[in-house]
């Protein structure tokens, strides 16, 4: 509909915060030249003074089938010694919570106010997000690399840009909760590899990922197309 109407020839840029959306947006027809990538920025937290390695395992996000949530809870069956904090809420958390039952490990938290999820980001060993669907840029993985969390995710959509995978997070491949055990596994085993990587994913983001380059990168643009 919008190619018929000629909305899209009326557009002059289209910002992607990722070069998987980029390379969609050229799939579907869109020139190559009018498409531009500039990634999310994230406002961080005040430096950290410390490199705590916290403790157990956690997602935040919806509870939607494509977050692939269920997976994450396969995994935390290989895991029973480790706590999985589950935050969010969404149209599959009942089916979820079957899927958990008798997993005394494992934490339905619901929606979460900003300051108490921040807490939780905070104190977890772990961070997953275990999509099995495309993500674009998602907030879930910069939140906890702002805050020094190590973070696993699923090596598809934009999330391989976000994780340079053994730098700075691991990636795993999605819908395999074997991986996804042996990914977190490694990391609750070795706290020394955990905080490197939670300290190297913190550094990526405040150096490349602030609100002024962003803005700067943004503004650049507008003026280039105002003459």
């Amino acid at each position: 509909i919008h190619r018929l109407r000629g909305v899209w020839d009326r557009v002059d840029r289209f910002l992607c915060p990722s070069a998987f959306l980029a390379d969609r947006l050229v799939d579907f027809g869109i020139s190559a030249d009018k498409v531009i990538v500039i990634p999310n920025f994230i406002e961080c937290p005040p430096s950290l003074d410390t490199w705590e390695v916290g403790h157990g395992v956690l997602y935040a996000g919806r509870l939607t089938a494509e977050k692939g949530v269920d997976i994450l809870i396969e995994a935390a069956r290989s895991l029973p010694d480790q706590p999985l904090w589950i935050c969010g809420t969404g149209p599959e958390q009942e089916a979820l919570e079957r899927r958990a039952s008798g997993l005394e490990q494992v934490h339905f938290l619901g929606h979460l106010p900003r300051k108490q999820l921040e807490l939780r980001l905070q104190s977890a060993a772990v961070v997953c997000v275990p999509s099995r669907w495309y993500e674009n840029f998602p907030f879930a993985v910069l939140e906890a690399q702002a805050r020094g969390r190590p973070v696993i995710a699923s090596r598809i959509g934009g999330i391989p840009e976000q994780i340079n995978d053994g730098v700075d997070g691991l990636l795993v491949p999605p819908n395999d909760p074997r991986a996804l055990t042996g990914a977190i596994s490694s990391l609750l085993s070795n706290p020394d590899e955990a905080r490197r990587l939670g300290k190297s994913g913190a550094s990526r983001v405040r150096e490349r990922l602030g609100a002024d380059t962003h803005m700067a990168q943004l503004m650049t643009i507008y003026n280039e197309l105002m003459g």
